[in-house]
């Protein structure tokens, strides 16, 4: 059909009609009249209908070109397809069962995340960590396994065990505010020097009663008048002559144990007579 010409009644000053005339550009229908209070123009490719922002009339913009999507019972807005979001997705309180990233990599997460529920691995089973732990607080936990480093000030667990069974390493002082029990066997890698050191019942059983120089066969260090001269044996706990002993132990030459006497302190000038040792 062709378009047909809309007209208007023309009304005069003291709001008497005065006859008939066709619509003048910008002018429009009130909402009240049933017209749509503007004057539309055609818009683009996909473009949607909308009233504008003063509530005053409709107009023409693009299909994402949203600000606000409500529901018009306050309940919920219902997305019953797939929601691709390229910009930045700003939600006060986010409800969802699974959160994935797009490219199966890692989801990142650049603030504080707050937790008011339990943190857990999906199958109830092992939460890995790729990483190091940083806690200002206290670790609760009945199990904890780890191939980083956790640091915390406090940690508070009913039992610690290496995850290949061989053994626990503690490689700095450990202070207990409680009782240590162990169930298993306590190795030390070194000699205890100090009252406070941890000894073993085999260091004790080795060295009961034992006083004075029981492995060194002379009481003074073996020092000659030239200190380059002396044979300080390297890698050896003897000193002087080649540690040479019998079947029973008994050193067959000249030896002096740096770790004697037993029970006493001794000192040797290793530089006397010299400007320095080694002179």
């Amino acid at each position: 059909m062709v378009d047909k010409t809309p007209v208007r009644v023309v009304f005069d000053s003291s709001n008497v009609a005065t006859g008939l005339g066709e619509f003048q550009t910008g002018e429009t229908v009130p909402l009240a009249n049933g017209g749509t209070g503007s004057a539309l123009t055609i818009g683009t490719a996909n473009q949607v209908l909308r009233v504008n922002s003063d509530r005053s009339g409709l107009e023409f913009v693009d299909a994402g070109d949203i600000d606000i999507i409500a529901s018009s019972d306050s309940t919920g807005v219902q997305v019953q397809d797939d929601l691709n979001v390229s910009g930045t997705l700003s939600v006060n309180v986010l409800d969802v069962n699974e959160i994935s990233s797009g490219d199966s990599t890692a989801i990142t997460i650049k603030d504080d995340l707050m937790l008011a529920g339990t943190l857990r691995a999906e199958d109830s089973g092992t939460l890995s960590i790729d990483g190091a732990i940083g806690v200002s607080g206290t670790i609760t936990s009945g199990s904890i396994t780890t191939t980083g480093t956790i640091t915390t000030t406090n940690i508070s667990l009913n039992q610690i065990e290496a995850n290949d069974s061989s053994s626990v390493s503690v490689t700095s002082p450990l202070q207990l505010s409680e009782t240590l029990q162990v169930a298993g066997v306590v190795t030390s890698n070194s000699t205890p020097t100090e009252n406070n050191h941890l000894t073993t019942i085999s260091y004790v059983s080795d060295n009961f009663a034992k006083s004075g120089f029981p492995n060194s066969t002379v009481g003074t260090f073996p020092l000659s008048d030239d200190s380059s001269a002396t044979d300080f044996h390297e890698g050896s706990d003897g000193v002087g002559s080649v540690t040479v002993a019998d079947a029973f132990g008994v050193a067959l030459t000249t030896r002096f144990d740096c770790m004697e006497p037993i029970g006493s302190t001794a000192t040797t000038n290793l530089g006397s007579g010299e400007s320095h040792v080694g002179a």
